[in-house]
């Protein structure tokens, strides 16, 4: 694997987590909100 694509794969991963942890934040932020609707986080291997 070259070193292009090693920080690729990298980069990919954090996006997703920090993807993932925007969701949850959005979750536990709003959850006490009239209109509260639960946005759910998908995983993809």
């Amino acid at each position: 694997m070259s070193l292009f694509g090693a920080m690729t794969t990298a980069i990919s991963g954090l996006t997703a987590q920090a993807r993932a942890l925007g969701h949850i934040s959005d979750n536990v932020a709003n959850s006490q909100t009239i209109g509260y609707k639960r946005v759910d986080t998908n995983s993809v291997f």
